[in-house]
């Protein structure tokens, strides 16, 4: 007896995440396949577990909670790659030297564990206030694909923010001394918004 083919359905209201591929018998079974029923439940269990631990156990209207929670999350996640790829050698500075370059005085050595704290402060409060905004765009043009806008939020932050204002006030040397640092720093700034905005994206998630 011949076998149905199998073959993989999307998600086609999963738009606030990346759609997830459902294995499915055959094509009859594709709007079985649809996150409905058991799945929808255990999705929507699962996201509220995750807001109950970022502390988002109620709706909020609180946008600057939201946003400072997700922005936090998200300078974390980008200090620890950045990290990581220095650790390794591929980069030739670090995000926390070009952070601490801002409010140090000259001649002041930026390895220092005191000028890498002050560094991480500077990080902090400036992936926050983007965190914030992040929070707004999300209330101003909705929850639907929330992966996409993360990923352009980070490409403005990348150019707008690194490319041409931290440009005027850190020097080449520190801020891009080649092209691999360059390359991460461009991926570091898509993963930021990324995942601030898919946790932000998380306060006020209700079953339907």
């Amino acid at each position: 007896m011949k076998q149905p083919a199998r073959t993989f359905a999307f998600a086609s209201d999963f738009r606030s995440y990346p759609p997830l591929p459902i294995l499915c018998l055959d094509k009859q079974n594709l709007i079985a396949a649809q996150p409905r029923g058991a799945f929808r439940r255990s999705q929507i269990t699962i996201i509220k577990e995750m807001r109950q631990l970022l502390g988002f156990r109620k709706p909020t209207h609180d946008k600057v909670y939201t946003g400072f929670i997700a922005g936090t999350i998200g300078g974390l996640a980008t200090f620890l790659v950045d990290m990581f790829f220095y650790a390794v050698g591929v980069t030739r500075t670090m995000i926390l030297e070009q952070a601490g370059y801002l409010v140090l005085p000259n001649g002041i050595s930026l390895d220092l564990p005191s000028s890498l704290m002050m560094g991480a402060a500077v990080h902090w409060v400036v992936a926050a206030v983007l965190g914030v905004t992040g929070a707004y765009i999300i209330r101003l043009t909705g929850r639907d694909f929330l992966w996409l806008k993360g990923v352009l939020y980070g490409g403005f932050i990348w150019v707008g923010l690194h490319g041409y204002l931290a440009a005027t006030a850190i020097p080449d040397r520190l801020l891009k001394p080649d092209v691999a640092t360059s390359v991460l720093t461009a991926f570091s700034h898509l993963l930021f918004g990324l995942i601030t905005l898919l946790v932000a994206g998380l306060d006020r998630v209700e079953a339907s």
